[in-house]
């Protein structure tokens, strides 16, 4: 056969193995992409303690040659860095802590090879083309995501709500370069914290977990707030780490905000 359509038979009750869990990374340093209060073609990084939320800008890690002032959110799963970018395209990149793979964008909606086949429903004609969420239309405004229960959360530029979309980070090789299928983002948003809610998110400018709690940077200071999680959703008003904690995170110079923020892989 021309095009090979992989079928699933059946699942045993015996046997198989769990599937492994997600690696969503390391939590004690923090790369901040495009920071604010500086030019927004970089990429920076804290120290961070996840218990107290101290922490100091370190030196700054190569760049890659990545325009960082066109990332729209970012967060770190499995050794990719997952991210968006100004156009409205959803990518990812390998890192290890020092070097950046080539870029991959992830697009399960439209792979030439399989876009013009007619596949047999209706209406007649209809292909296997799909049409990409509204995610994408979002992607543009996006000012911080982080990954947690199988879902990308995200917030939005000039609104203060919380929203999350259900994310499966399987990918396969589509037949365009630096192009992968799979990495399907659910159609349907879910609003985690509303208007008028414990924290006002239209301030987000970086968002990620790390020891029990909600961090966020602030795109209007650049400041740290931590914010009260109880796993999978905000459970209270965000608040600074203590001014006596030290290395103070909100002494000058430490900037932990920008247009993309993300934890080491």
């Amino acid at each position: 056969h021309q095009y090979q359509r992989d079928e699933l038979a059946f699942f045993p009750f015996a046997g198989g193995t769990p599937a492994p869990a997600d690696a969503t990374g390391n939590p004690t340093k923090i790369y901040v992409a495009g920071r604010v209060g500086s030019s927004s073609n970089t990429l920076s990084a804290n120290s961070f303690n996840p218990a107290t939320g101290a922490g100091h800008a370190i030196t700054a890690p190569s760049g890659g040659g990545i325009d960082w002032s066109q990332v729209r959110g970012a967060f770190v799963l499995n050794g990719r860095i997952w991210y968006g970018l100004s156009n409205g395209t959803f990518n990812y990149r390998t890192y290890n802590g020092t070097t950046f793979g080539p870029q991959e964008r992830v697009d399960p909606y439209n792979d030439p090879y399989w876009s013009p086949v007619i596949n047999g429903s209706s209406p007649t004609g209809s292909t296997y083309r799909g049409t990409a969420t509204s995610f994408y239309a979002q992607i543009p405004k996006i000012t911080a995501m982080f990954y947690a229960n199988k879902a990308i959360y995200y917030t939005l530029q000039n609104d203060s709500r919380l929203y999350r979309r259900a994310f499966s980070p399987n990918t396969a090789a589509s037949s365009v370069p630096n192009q992968v299928t799979g990495g399907v983002i659910s159609p349907l948003p879910v609003t985690v914290v509303n208007t008028g809610g414990y924290v006002d998110f239209s301030v987000a400018g970086g968002l990620w977990l790390a020891g029990g709690k909600l961090w966020m940077g602030s795109s209007h200071s650049g400041g740290l707030y931590e914010i009260p999680w109880n796993g999978f959703n905000v459970i209270g008003k965000a608040t600074k780490p203590a001014a006596s904690t030290n290395p103070n995170p909100n002494a000058p110079g430490n900037v932990w905000a920008g247009r993309g923020v993300f934890v080491s892989p």
